[in-house]
């Protein structure tokens, strides 16, 4: 009898031992592909790294394009011989009538009221309407206080007038003589006579002609060359150097 009881034992250790063994590689065969899934799954992005590649992507293409305005406001600057002060944006106007927008540049700096404030290779987007020891208010072209002496340059003629802000969104030369011809994409820079305004800061091109013959002067509506309020880095062309 107790011969027979270790036999049922043993056959029972056999099975198990045999049991075991079918199951281990199907137990290996899922941890296998659970190990291959995981970095598959790990491959796919969340929404929130989705978000995260996008606000990076974004910071970068912001980071490329302040430093190409940062070289071409450098190459003005440099032929030109004028002094700039680099400034970024930090704010804008709490008054809701004024689209001024604040940068961290003042006094200190030696900026000025009146100082003109350019982008690009000598594009103005405005200038300093107040300041004080540490930041200034930067009054936008397109502003209705704005008025800038202009001039319009053409092949064979030179033509004065006044560019002026219109209603913070656009900008309109004024004050041009009626029998002057003027053509569409026409430049238009600073004419030099304005105290602080240097000749030759491009203001921006013609796009429509107001006209009537009856009128002693026409006007021009510009395209401005750019916006002040997309903008983060602009320079500050001040008369003289930063006082410590």
């Amino acid at each position: 009898m107790r011969n027979i009881l270790k036999y049922i034992v043993l056959v029972l250790i056999i099975l198990g031992i045999e049991f075991t063994s079918f199951f281990s590689p199907v137990d290996k065969s899922f941890a296998y592909l659970a190990h291959l899934s995981h970095p598959f799954v790990q491959q796919v992005p969340s929404s929130n790294d989705t978000e995260q590649r996008q606000i990076d992507y974004a910071r970068l293409k912001s980071l490329e394009q302040e430093n190409a305005d940062l070289k071409e406001q450098l190459q003005y600057t440099t032929r030109t011989r004028t002094i700039p002060v680099v400034a970024q944006r930090i704010g804008v106007s709490t008054d809701p009538l004024k689209a001024e927008i604040i940068i961290d540049r003042g006094s200190k700096d030696g900026v000025a009221v009146g100082d003109p404030v350019i982008a690009g290779d000598g594009l103005l987007v405005g200038t300093v309407q107040s300041l004080d020891r540490n930041s200034c208010a930067v009054l936008p072209l397109t502003d209705p206080r704005s008025k800038i002496l202009a001039t319009i340059l053409q092949e064979k003629n030179i033509i004065d007038g006044i560019a002026e802000g219109q209603f913070n969104v656009g900008l309109i030369m004024t004050l041009i003589p009626i029998n002057d011809e003027l053509k569409k994409d026409d430049l238009v820079v600073t004419s030099g006579r304005q105290d602080k305004i240097p000749q030759g800061l491009v203001i921006g091109t013609i796009q429509d002609i107001r006209k009537h013959p009856e009128d002693l002067f026409q006007s021009a509506v510009l395209r401005t060359a750019r916006q002040l309020d997309e903008l983060t880095l602009v320079s500050v062309l001040i008369q003289k150097q930063a006082s410590e």
